[in-house]
Order: C-alpha cells, then structure tokens, then sequence
C-alpha cells in the first residue's frame, strides 16, 4: 500500500473530527422529481445519532413510520449488547464465564462476537473486547446453534469501543432492507453510507486546526462504506489500553481517520491503529490492505495511505 507523508506543518493546536457536510446534502424542500433528503435525530444512552436517506416526497409519512421502527429496533439491539446492564444478553454471557456451553444469543449479538474475534486477529490482540487480564481467544462461539461461551472464569467482555459501528451498520441494514438504497447513517464518530445523496456521493468533512490557525480540510467520499475518526480531544480516547500488552498509555497519536467497507471494522481498526502509536500505527496501515486511512502525531506529521 503506498502512502503519503506530511511532514513539516506547526504543532496540532486541535485535532478535531467535524460532524457531516450537509452543505451541499441537506434540502428543506423537495428537488427535482419530487425527491427529498429526510433527516432523523435520535439518541441512545449518551450516544447521539442522525440518519439521513433520500426518498420520494408523496413517501414522508412511511419514511417517518420507518425512521421509527428502526431506532426502536437499534435501542433493543443496543440493549442486548449493553454489557452495564444486568440483563442483557452480553451481561449473561460474562456471567457464565467458566462454562464451556455458554449462552445462547440472538444473532446480531453473535455477529457483534464474531466481528470483535476478526478485529482482534487482524491487529494482533491491540483491538480486544476481553478484560480482566485475558484475551478474545478465551471467546468461542458456534454459528449453528448461536451460542457464545468465555472460557475463562474471569473473562469479562464489553462492546464499548465497537458500539458505535455496530449500530450504523445495523441501521444501515434495516433501512436497505426496506428497499432504500440512499442512506447516510452518523452514531457517535462513526458514519456508514451506502447510494448517494440528491446531490451526489455522500461526504464526510474532516477538519484539523493548527497552531498557526490554518485549516486544513479533507472531504472524504462515503460509498457503501463505514468510516471511524477519533480524536485525543476526545475524553473516550485520552487513554486506551493496548490490549496485546495491556498497558493503559496515553497515545502518540493525535487522531486517526479510517474506512472500511464496514463501520464496525473502520471502527475497531481506528482503535487499534491509535492504541499502537503513531509509528507503529504506520506501520501497520501500510502492511494492511483491508482500508484506507490517516493518522496524525503529536508534532503534526501526517500519514496518510493512498486514496486519502
């Protein structure tokens, strides 16, 4: 994978990660052909999210029923997967750590193992939903009968750092099956696009602002693809653990841009790639030919691979 580094700007005053450019995507009215954009807000716990689809005028009123059914349906998902809450499917799960059959899930709960297991392997343990001093390869899982089982007994796991992918992409899921292909989904700092706006590809502005004031933008294309940007000014971001050498840092890095076909993917890899470290966070990048992405160090050198 090629790559292209940046290396004489001024210290990163601020490294910030701008919600959607919705100047060129948002439209109060219809445009031409009775075709509008619908935009839905929602928020789950201390998780804020927008969907955006694009859809025929005369349809706003089963747009709205279908905007309603799907956050209803991602607030049940988000409670099957919420490892704080006591009855949730992930919480029986770390209960019955120690028993090898384990728990029976529903499958987007399966899916969620089985994407965190793939993560896990791709970043050599850096990315890892296991706590407590143990690791994925303690989570086994049985795509036949949905089971998960942590064959640990003091293996406790949480989806807390791949959250926010799971449900853009669920939701993104839910509203193709509906039969709209033109949707732009924001939880959190993730984003999951498939189709296009009325005006074009659906785009995803990322700004970052230096010491000297310059501003340096990159509007980045979302085409049936998930992208994850994560920033130090973040609180959730300040210290992440390394999970292959389970120490708690605080990273080199300033903030780190990925995309993947999937947002959950993007998501997990932009964990991993920022828990590395700037340096070795390159180097992973450019061994890794699953996604594009951008990461920034602490003097405001730039890594970017090619198609960023």
């Amino acid at each position: 994978m090629q790559n292209n580094k940046v290396r004489n700007f001024c210290s990163i005053a601020i490294f910030c990660f701008v919600a959607l450019f919705f100047a060129q995507n948002l439209h109060a009215g219809d445009n031409q052909g009775g075709i509008k954009q619908f935009q839905q807000k929602f928020a789950i716990n201390n998780l804020n999210g927008v969907i955006i689809l694009v859809g025929l005028s005369s349809d706003a009123k089963e747009i709205q029923k279908l905007f309603n059914i799907t956050i209803d349906e991602v607030k049940r998902v988000y409670g099957l997967l919420d490892a704080s809450d006591r009855n949730s499917e992930v919480s029986k799960v770390n209960s019955s750590a120690g028993d090898i059959k384990g728990v029976k899930v529903s499958w987007q709960v399966l899916e969620a193992f089985k994407t965190a297991y793939k993560l896990s392997e791709w970043t050599d343990g850096v990315f890892d939903i296991v706590a407590n001093g143990n690791n994925y390869r303690s989570i086994s899982f049985d795509d036949k009968s949905s089971m998960v089982a942590l064959r640990k007994d003091n293996a406790r796991v949480s989806f807390d750092h791949l959250i926010e992918g799971l449900l853009a992409d669920y939701i993104v899921t839910m509203i193709k099956a509906a039969n709209m292909e033109n949707v732009l989904v924001k939880v959190g700092n993730v984003f999951r696009g498939t189709g296009q706006s009325i005006n074009g590809t659906w785009k995803v502005e990322v700004q970052e602002y230096f010491a000297t004031d310059v501003q340096h933008v990159l509007k980045l294309s979302i085409i049936d693809s998930g992208l994850s940007a994560i920033s130090v000014t973040d609180p959730k971001y300040v210290n992440l653990l390394n999970h292959r050498t389970g120490q708690n840092t605080r990273p080199d890095c300033k903030g780190a841009v990925i995309i993947m076909n999937e947002a959950a993917l993007a998501e997990g890899v932009a964990y991993a790639a920022f828990a590395m470290g700037f340096d070795e966070g390159v180097k992973f990048l450019e061994k890794f030919n699953k996604a594009r992405g951008l990461l920034v160090d602490s003097h405001g050198q730039f890594y970017k691979t090619k198609g960023m």
